[in-house]
């Protein structure tokens, strides 16, 4: 695998994030992202997998909060919930990101993102970046993907939320935090 990560752009973006012989990247606050529903799409994933991962680190019946997410996912209330999540999770905390690909020359990515072949892919060493920022893998989910899915769930759990005994913060966190390590599959 190669070291190198690729973030797709247009010439113009990309002489905007030039300063000073540097390129400087533009992370997205998260609220504003192009796919709505991806927040959704954590609920019914954290719905289906916390209790597994609840079970598998055994953790206390009192301290599970996976029944949280089972009052969330009524079908009825889908719209509730989204301006439920948008008013409660957003403000507390903002979350900026800056997505890369570690495929050199991806059809989807120069399409969408590079004016449909017309962009440049920018190649940047991940040690770089590392030094600077978290840099993790997004999760596409599909059925093939449950025990990455269940083993991401298992570390961020035991590293973010351990410890914490507020419920709602526990919730809050899976769905700012690890939420943004999910994408729909399709």
């Amino acid at each position: 695998m190669s070291d190198i990560v690729y973030h797709y752009t247009t010439a113009e973006a990309l002489l905007n994030m030039v300063e000073e012989g540097r390129i400087r990247l533009r992370a997205t606050n998260c609220d504003y992202l192009n796919d709505p529903t991806e927040r959704l799409h954590v609920l019914e994933v954290l719905n289906r997998y916390l209790p597994v991962v609840e079970k598998e680190l055994n953790i206390d019946p009192q301290g599970c909060i996976a029944a949280n997410f089972k009052i969330l996912d009524s079908p009825k209330n889908k719209h509730k919930i989204l301006r439920w999540i948008n008013d409660w999770c957003s403000p507390t905390e903002a979350f900026y990101i800056t997505c890369f690909s570690n495929c050199a020359d991806s059809l989807p990515m120069w399409n969408m993102y590079a004016q449909n072949g017309g962009g440049i892919a920018i190649g940047i060493d991940k040690s770089y970046l590392k030094k600077q920022y978290n840099l993790d893998d997004v999760l596409y989910c599909d059925e093939t993907s449950k025990n990455h899915i269940v083993n991401a769930l298992k570390i961020f759990y035991s590293t973010f939320l351990r410890n914490e005994r507020d419920p709602e913060k526990k919730v809050h966190n899976l769905i700012n935090g690890f939420g943004l390590l999910l994408k729909n599959g399709s």
